[in-house]
């Protein structure tokens, strides 16, 4: 059961450039923000999201709209993703300045193939997998799962950490029989009928309910299992070179995520102010809300906004190593709180 969901893309990662991603979805500038100035000009830089606009994205489109990267003299292009893979390689050869995605997936680029990326501010740190169990199947906890068929995709993290929610819970994961899927099939054939259950994001649930199914819904935070999940990175070169870029545009992302969190209506409109049409002003907004109660932990509640916990990061490096086989690396190496206002 030991898979490692990162190895296959790193072959040639430093490589292979912007090319990766230029085909499909939005790749223009979404528009101009703020962050420190030279010779009275914004500082021009780039963030390559994880994916193609969504409403859990809308903290960085409330700080262009809002001006908050302006205010720190920088003009910021929020471009579409394509996973985090693809943002990894993007940043890690300098072709976008910074990146947003999964940063277990950083993590283990940075152990595994010596990728030289580093954290700077965690966004939503507790991981957004779970199990969405069909109503009348029986499934009120992860157990419920042995002898059942469960929709997923080998690939996922869901799927990866499986064995590590099953290791929590006392269950022998070998007891339940998956049912294969891409990971864009998922939530189709889950609401298709197919499945006592599935394995996937917890943002799935607009689709599954607009879709009239009914489902309960187990986070594996909740049973156990947590990684540090999405957050900002930028190349080491860079972050040693422009301390100053770097710091502007961390304090104004983190502003944005401050707004969204008290504003969360008003934060989801900003995404399709910038991408019209990428998805309904209705699921823009569930997506935000469904993540803000992501964004600390226990051990990360009382600090800035931001800040990752040194705790939370031995969990996430422990549970690499052991389901994903990571490489030991110091925490140090990779992440930083230094921007985020703590240590």
């Amino acid at each position: 059961m030991r898979r490692s969901l990162f190895r296959p893309f790193v072959a040639m990662l430093v490589i292979l450039g912007f090319a990766a991603i230029a085909c499909g979805g939005q790749d223009e500038p979404s528009g101009a923000g703020g962050g420190g100035q030279v010779n009275n000009e914004l500082i021009p830089v780039s963030l390559r999201l994880d994916w193609v606009a969504q409403g859990y994205q809308a903290p960085f489109y409330a700080a262009l709209g809002l001006g908050y990267y302006e205010d720190e003299g920088l003009q910021v292009d929020v471009l579409d993703g394509r996973g985090t893979s693809t943002t990894i390689k993007v940043v890690a050869n300098g072709s976008n300045t910074f990146g947003f995605g999964q940063l277990s997936e950083m993590a283990f680029a940075v152990a595994n193939q010596d990728i030289p990326l580093k954290a700077i501010a965690g966004v939503f740190q507790q991981m957004p997998d779970a199990i969405f169990a069909r109503s009348g199947s029986g499934i009120s906890s992860p157990a419920d799962l042995v002898g059942k068929e469960v929709i997923s995709s080998p690939a996922d993290s869901t799927r990866n950490f499986f064995p590590a929610l099953a290791a929590a819970n006392d269950f022998d994961p070998d007891l339940v029989e998956f049912l294969n899927v891409s990971s864009e099939s998922k939530t189709t054939a889950f609401t298709a009928g197919k499945g006592d259950a599935m394995l996937n994001f917890a943002s799935e649930e607009f689709a599954v309910e607009q879709r009239g199914v009914e489902a309960e819904v187990m986070m594996y935070g909740d049973y156990g299992v947590n990684v540090i999940s999405q957050g900002l990175f930028t190349s080491s070169q860079y972050l040693e070179e422009n301390a100053d870029v770097v710091s502007g545009f961390v304090r104004a992302s983190m502003k944005g995520l401050d707004y969204a969190k008290r504003h969360p209506e008003e934060a989801a409109k900003w995404v399709l102010e910038y991408r019209p049409g990428a998805e309904s002003p209705k699921q823009a907004l569930f997506e935000l809300n469904a993540s803000l109660p992501l964004l600390e932990t226990k051990n990360s509640a009382a600090h800035a906004t931001g800040y990752m916990a040194p705790a939370d990061w031995a969990q996430s490096i422990d549970l690499l190593q052991r389901y994903q086989d990571m490489n030991d690396i110091a925490p140090e190496e990779i992440y930083t709180n230094d921007f985020v206002g703590g240590k």
